[in-house]
């Protein structure tokens, strides 16, 4: 009886044994396939440069603290006192503001912020937790702080760009839908004009949008069709045309403005390529199509899968001409969680000389 026991005891543990490895196994495996995948998607993005004109980033900020898809627009703050900040979205969690090397200043908890833009006095952003436009103030000790929220009639907020005019700011919003709607706040962030009803509606999701004041032009990217031009006259716009160059590969995410000097470039995130696009304004000539590599020295990994991007012309310690900063997808050396990339933009002009 006694060695009946035993060897039902040892037949167990094979029988265990053996289901164990069949559930640990593909565990295993998963880890083995991610694992060796990252470094394709670094050498097939090495690969790319060789066609592609590619600048490398001189900084980059401090990790999102959330795991994941989480890093998602910057934003470029010029404050009062002559310093320069860096708005981040981390969209699973709030707003990270950075200082110049990179380092978080200020963490602000207000839900899942998805996109941030400045305009005057005030940064607004869309937040997907509380389903609505948020309106941030710089204090005078430069500390960020919420001062107002206003309801969207979205069940996904998206895009969100904004710009200042004839004492107020002008502000249009999207979503995962294709509408787009319009507000008005004072430069205190009171809100002056509410329309109910959509100011366009797409065929298919939108998020990267921008606005250039000096020519009241509006560019929304359609994520899988291109970027829609319209002219801004208040609430109304006016369709001029959709720019589908060749040079951009789907999805349009990310759009900035690089101003400086009365020169203007439109500067996209061409995601499906994890390359960047240039297109001289007005005209909407084409000009650059380019990567970001690593650094030289490899400390900074390159930029692939960007959604969010921002630009400055303006002169400051360290960038004369000015600065592009990305989010970047995969933020591999060494490998952490997304972040965001500093790009001087000295290097690009290079570029654009060169390419002439």
């Amino acid at each position: 009886m006694e060695v009946l026991c035993r060897h039902r005891t040892i037949e167990e543990m094979i029988i265990r044994g053996f289901l164990l490895s069949l559930i640990t196994l593909p565990v295993i495996y998963a880890c083995d396939y991610k694992l060796s995948h990252e470094k394709p998607r670094e050498m097939e993005q090495e690969a790319r440069l060789d066609s592609i004109p590619a600048v490398s980033p001189v900084r980059e900020t401090l990790p999102v603290s959330s795991f994941g898809d989480a890093a998602d627009d910057p934003a470029i703050w010029h404050t009062a006192l002559g310093n320069t900040l860096i708005l981040g979205t981390d969209k699973k969690s709030g707003l990270n503001v950075y200082n110049m090397t990179g380092d978080l200043r200020q963490f602000l908890a207000i839900g899942r912020v998805n996109n941030v833009d400045i305009a005057g006095s005030l940064a607004v952003a869309t937040n997907r937790t509380t389903r609505t436009l948020d309106v941030l103030k710089l204090a005078k000790n430069e500390e960020v702080s919420k001062v107002a929220s206003y309801p969207l009639p979205f069940a996904d907020p998206y895009g969100v760009c904004a710009f200042r005019r004839g004492g107020l700011v002008h502000v249009f919003a999207g979503d995962k839908n294709g509408r787009l709607q319009y507000r008005a706040l004072s430069e205190e962030g009171v809100l002056v004009d509410e329309r109910e009803e959509d100011v366009w509606k797409f065929e298919s999701q939108t998020e990267g949008c921008v606005i250039s004041p000096t020519r009241r032009l509006l560019f929304v990217g359609e994520e899988e069709k291109g970027i829609h031009v319209f002219d801004i006259n208040g609430p109304n716009l006016a369709h001029l045309k959709l720019l589908a160059h060749e040079s951009l590969n789907f999805d349009i995410e990310g759009l900035t403005i690089y101003d400086r000097d009365q020169s203007e470039f439109l500067v996209a995130s061409s995601q499906g390529d994890s390359t960047f696009v240039l297109f001289e304004l007005p005209t909407l000539r084409y000009r650059l199509k380019f990567a970001i590599q690593s650094s030289k020295d490899g400390a900074i990994d390159g930029v692939t899968d960007t959604d969010g991007l921002a630009a400055s012309g303006r002169n400051i310690p360290g960038f004369p001409l000015g600065l592009l900063v990305v989010q970047d997808g995969f933020n591999t050396r060494p490998k952490e969680n997304q972040n965001f990339k500093v790009i001087d933009w000295r290097d690009i002009d290079d570029l654009l000389v060169s390419e002439q």
